[in-house]
Formats: C-alpha cells, sequence, structure tokens
C-alpha cells in the first residue's frame, strides 16, 4: 500500500524559486508538468530516476515518449491528456 498526498497551493504564494525548491524537493515521486499541449515542461530529479530520460531529454518532448507502443495505440497518451485538462491534474500509480 502506499500513501499520497496532494497539496494544492495558491499560485499567488509561490515564487519560482520556492516552486523549483518543492519540485526538485521530491525525491520518491516522479514528479513532472506539461502543458496543454502534452508537452513536458518540468521534470524532476526523481522522474530521471524512475523514468529513465534526463530532465535535458524530457523536458521539450510530448508526453507520449512515456507510453509503450501498446498504449500509444490505444490512445493512452491522450486520454490522460484529455482526464488532466478536466480535472486540473492526472495521477497513476505505476
Amino acid at each position: 500500500m502506499s500513501d499520497r498526498t496532494l497539496v494544492s497551493v495558491h499560485p499567488d504564494y509561490v515564487t519560482a524559486e520556492l516552486y523549483r525548491l518543492m519540485v526538485e524537493g521530491i525525491k520518491e515521486c516522479a514528479v513532472f508538468l506539461m502543458d496543454e499541449h502534452g508537452v513536458i515542461t518540468v521534470w524532476n530529479k526523481a522522474a530521471e530516476e524512475m523514468k529513465g530520460f534526463t530532465a535535458d531529454d524530457a523536458i521539450g518532448s510530448p508526453i507520449d515518449i512515456l507510453y509503450t507502443d501498446e498504449d500509444r495505440a490505444k490512445g493512452r497518451p491522450q486520454h490522460n491528456l484529455c482526464m488532466a485538462a478536466k480535472d486540473g491534474f492526472y495521477s497513476e500509480e505505476t
């Protein structure tokens, strides 16, 4: 069983530096963000270790790089992107 906590911080209180420190400080969870087109914009060290892509490789790439050929054929990246757009985030445990 895993524990998951979702913390929401009002954007007016988060400076770019504080946000960077928060994302980089998360060591046991891959954190990555993408824009509305599914392009990766933020990638933390845990994401590098868990997903196998460096930040330089991941940032600017489509979210599709994280899915298998089979999942891409099933439209899973697009489905998850739609869920993120609808709910403001998408989260899953793997």
